[in-house]
């Protein structure tokens, strides 16, 4: 920029600095003033990509089905608990085995009257649940139309032939535009042949089906597709690096479909024969537990439900007195401490989304909430750190570790020992004498 050779002008002649100076100070003006353009341009994208968002709030009309005959087992019950928790109600399962295939397409009629996908500003977001028996079939004329939505069928399949921590997902075409629904009898129309992509009655369907041998990846690849029916135009946008002057009509988008043949096609080549590897053999994330409110069981699922979608395996509870132990009332007191019973609920529901529990304790600082109680007074040091070479404090240990691993599956434990500031500086000295905290 011009400005730069202009601020050094000024500098030499009103200021006495030497040559060599004025090249280093030069030399630092530019990457600021490049970096000030940079910003610039960011912040340019950054308004661009906010009208993009305001002129067009439609997200993608797609609706990922799943049947219980087309999925494993082991699947079955996280799948059901994030279809029933499902935001944009555009995650739907099936139970073929427990309600009647009439009651089924009802409810999912009126889920499609309530809630329109393209426009989710407007939706009531009513939480009808597909399997419930109550729903008895209406006089819906053959003739009748619903929103307009596109189907994707969605299919687990359990190969141990797959490779460690990978997903692969085909599809049944290149392209779904042409499989558009909005007949109140779709579904009925479509279940009567689950064997085929081209039913007996001549609906084809649009199927995705997912191979998979770790559940954690099974739903890693449904957050891959969820992601897709609401995110893919911010993919295509940010992909073809539009200009400020760029319309959303140059993707030629439908008003009342948001889509067409060309960007379903796109769609589906982020889909078909896609194979993912996760490079690590878990990948987790610990939530503490320990400060302000402990988290309610609610919360704590309505996370393992999305960390499950983000392919995580891992969860660590951090707990440092909010878990009980047999007999020690002191222990936790007034934190709301989770119980054994409680554990073992949040394991088990983990599990069923291939994710492992793994406890994370501590087991020599952090522990002042424990030690404030006058019962654990001959375990102190200081007000925060137990007191090494103590046998209560060993025996105690003990009995934590015990109670915090009971209830869950994992064999694995964090027992934390970070930042124990003071150890051996308190009582520990009046005991056994001055020695090195570090050897100690």
């Amino acid at each position: 920029m011009s400005s730069v050779p202009a601020a050094i002008d000024q500098l030499t002649i009103n200021s006495s600095i030497d040559s060599s100076s004025i090249n280093s100070i030069s030399s630092n003006l530019q990457p600021t003033l490049n970096q000030q353009q940079s910003s610039t341009q960011d912040q340019e994208r950054s308004h661009y990509h906010s009208n993009i968002k305001d002129h067009h709030h439609h997200d993608l009309p797609i609706r990922l089905i799943l049947i219980d005959e087309e999925i494993e087992d082991e699947l079955h019950f996280g799948l059901k608990e994030l279809c029933s928790n499902s935001i944009r109600n555009n995650l739907n399962f099936f139970d073929l085995n427990s309600t009647k295939l009439e009651n089924l397409n009802e409810s999912i009629n009126q889920l499609r009257i309530k809630n329109d996908l393209r426009n989710p500003n407007k939706n009531k977001f009513s939480k009808i649940k597909l399997n419930n028996p109550q729903y008895s079939p209406s006089n819906h004329s053959p003739n009748s139309k619903l929103n307009l939505e596109f189907w994707w069928f969605i299919q687990f399949q359990k190969d141990p032939l797959v490779s460690d921590h990978q997903f692969s997902m085909t599809t049944s075409h290149s392209n779904f535009f042409h499989l558009s629904n909005s007949s109140p009898n779709y579904l009925i129309d479509t279940i009567k042949d689950l064997n085929q992509p081209l039913a007996k009655n001549g609906n084809e369907r649009f199927c995705i089906k997912i191979s998979y041998k770790r559940k954690s990846e099974a739903f890693r690849a449904l957050g891959h597709l969820l992601g897709l029916t609401r995110h893919f135009l911010t993919h295509l946008i940010n992909k073809s690096s539009p200009s400020p002057n760029f319309e959303l009509n140059d993707f030629n988008l439908n008003e009342n479909l948001a889509l067409t043949s060309e960007i379903c096609i796109e769609i589906v080549k982020l889909i078909n024969n896609k194979v993912e590897i996760c490079k690590f053999e878990t990948l987790g994330i610990m939530i503490d537990c320990s400060r302000n409110g402990v988290l309610k069981l609610t919360s704590l699922k309505d996370l393992i439900r999305l960390i499950s979608l983000m392919g995580l395996n891992i969860l660590q509870l951090y707990t440092e007195d909010t878990y009980e132990i047999s007999n020690e009332p002191f222990f936790g007191y007034f934190r709301g401490p989770y119980n054994q019973k409680e554990l073992k609920d949040v394991d088990d529901y983990a599990d069923s989304f291939g994710i492992e529990v793994v406890a994370c304790i501590q087991t020599l600082g952090h522990l002042g909430q424990m030690l404030q109680w006058p019962r654990f007074g001959g375990m102190r040091d200081t007000h925060e750190v137990l007191l090494v070479g103590s046998q209560e404090v060993y025996d105690f240990i003990e009995k934590m570790i015990i109670s915090i691993t009971k209830p869950l599956r994992s064999k694995k434990i964090h027992i934390g020992m970070d930042e124990a500031h003071g150890v051996s500086e308190g009582r520990y000295r009046q005991l056994f004498g001055i020695k090195d905290s570090c050897q100690v």
